[in-house]
């Protein structure tokens, strides 16, 4: 397979600059390993005609390929956007397109890029492809509920290879509860794998940018970069490309919801998922694989974590304080100091703890609620409220009476002289 640049099909120039083309990085990952045809459509489910015309091009072997035009270059970060994104394919729009934004090359040149590309987003409707050891890990959320029992969310980690996978559950689907369900899943798998998978979900992704490129959450960046991985986005509306999570999720409903007979709440639930992930899920063995998860975990090769500190940074919401002094976070309500009645203040959480501060000021460290509906209370906040109360009617009470003191009588008049009634006697 190996050859200089110009001998290559516009397929092959072109498919190693393309993000997401994941299938075919992952085919020629395979091959250069020196797995054969046969072994690489065991491992992805593709058809050899296919892979044959991955790993070589699909170029008649006595003719040079036509190298595509420079004057396509500056277009080609368009056209793929409009290919793999937009789903446009059509050349003739994509043509009056380009020409509107400067192109002065042919349409054969477009024909020839387009065409191979077109071809293998057909293909890649069906394909089924496998990760190799440590490279990635996906991610999802499944909600599940009992009849007259809360909703809890439950957290899905699965290895692309070993399809080991890490089950825990929380009230909310909040970035703190997010992050705090890897640092379990990466305790309890033994490592970081190269890359995650996510779906689109609001505390990973926040927007794409002009270019189309996807703009993830600050704080989950920062966590990754805290854990040594690249976070990824599966396709949109291609929830294949997340398969194996999704299977863990039908999994856990299939097979571990039944179990569940009655609990408190999402803490309740922890333990028995770590039960039936090492009495079930992990050691049976894997109908894709054909070997138990827990064995090949072995052979995973993830980023070890021991010796790495946990991740501590700040991760702040804003609130607002109510007027009856609580606030509202994870479904819960919290007090605050009464001062703060009305302002807004930042609220932290950590593993069982949430942590309430105006700037740097600290006002209140409570327990983390049990579950929604909650409300967790300091007394002395209340106290404090009542003294507030009493002394703003003390204040409003003192200023009426001193208005009263200087407002001026109704009955007053000047001052005449009192005389006795024999005065008026004598007079008569």
């Amino acid at each position: 397979m190996a050859g200089c640049s110009c001998c290559r099909s516009p397929l092959q120039q072109e498919e190693t600059g393309l993000v997401g083309m994941e299938e075919y990085l992952d085919v020629k990952d395979l091959w250069r390993a020196g797995k054969s045809l046969s072994e690489i459509a065991r491992l992805t489910g593709r058809d050899r005609k296919t892979l044959r015309r991955l790993v070589h091009g699909g170029a008649p072997a006595s003719r040079t390929p036509r190298l595509v035009s420079s004057k396509l270059d500056p277009f080609r970060d368009y056209l793929l956007q409009r290919l793999l994104q937009d789903k446009v394919s059509n050349a003739a729009v994509l043509f009056d397109e380009i020409r509107e934004r400067g192109y002065t090359g042919g349409r054969s040149i477009l024909w020839e890029f387009l065409h191979p590309l077109r071809s293998l987003l057909a293909d890649r409707a069906t394909v089924r492809f496998e990760t190799p050891p440590g490279k990635q890990g996906q991610v999802d959320w499944g909600t599940f509920r009992k009849p007259e029992r809360q909703r809890v969310q439950a957290f899905v980690l699965t290895l692309g290879w070993s399809r080991a996978s890490y089950l825990d559950f929380s009230e909310t689907q909040a970035l703190p509860a997010l992050l705090r369900c890897h640092e379990h899943a990466f305790r309890y798998l033994g490592g970081v794998p190269e890359e995650i998978l996510y779906d689109r979900m609001k505390t990973v992704w926040l927007r794409n940018d002009h270019r189309g490129d996807p703009v993830f959450h600050p704080g989950l960046l920062d966590f990754a970069q805290h854990y040594g991985f690249r976070p990824r986005l599966c396709h949109p509306r291609r929830p294949q490309t997340k398969g194996k999570v999704e299977n863990g999720i039908g999994y856990v409903g299939k097979n571990f919801w039944p179990r569940v007979d009655d609990y408190q709440g999402a803490a309740d639930l922890v333990p028995r998922g770590l039960r039936w992930l090492e009495g079930t899920a992990n050691v049976r063995v894997h109908g894709t694989t054909g070997e138990r998860p827990v064995d090949r975990l072995a052979r995973e090769n993830l980023r070890p974590v021991a010796g790495l500190p946990p991740y501590r940074a700040l991760i702040l919401e804003r609130r607002r304080v109510a007027r009856d002094c609580y606030l509202s976070y994870a479904g819960s309500w919290y007090s605050v100091p009464a001062e703060y009645a009305g302002r807004d203040v930042w609220v932290r959480q950590t593993d069982d703890r949430v942590i309430i501060s105006a700037g740097d000021l600290l006002l209140v460290d409570h327990p983390l609620a049990g579950g929604p509906h909650q409300r967790v209370t300091d007394p002395l906040h209340f106290t404090m409220l009542a003294a507030r109360r009493d002394r703003r009617l003390q204040l409003e009470t003192s200023q009426a009476l001193g208005q009263h003191a200087r407002r001026p009588s109704l009955l007053e008049g000047p001052e005449v002289e009192k005389r006795s009634l024999a005065a008026y006697e004598a007079l008569v």
